[in-house]
């Protein structure tokens, strides 16, 4: 039987190649959650870039983003690929 990855395990499967590619030194930890408000990757590593460096490539697989101020999920242009909520 094969098993279908949701949208935020197919960006969390891009976002580690993109870091392999960006970084290939350095091992990180992507792994991606998905729950009744929505989904997110957690990303890890030690050691290597700063998170000023990793940002753009995390960005890069975000929907939108929360805005405390309204209490709202507010999502970016459609992108063209998978990506998560947080």
């Amino acid at each position: 039987m094969s098993r279908e990855l949701t949208e935020a395990a197919q960006a969390a499967k891009m976002l580690r190649a993109d870091l392999k590619a960006a970084f290939p030194a350095v091992k990180f930890s992507v792994k991606s959650s998905n729950f009744a408000g929505g989904d997110s990757i957690d990303v890890s590593w030690t050691d290597g870039p700063t998170a000023e460096q990793v940002r753009p490539h995390l960005w890069k697989y975000q929907a939108g983003t929360f805005d405390g101020m309204t209490d709202m999920y507010n999502y970016g242009p459609k992108k063209d690929h998978p990506t998560a909520n947080y």
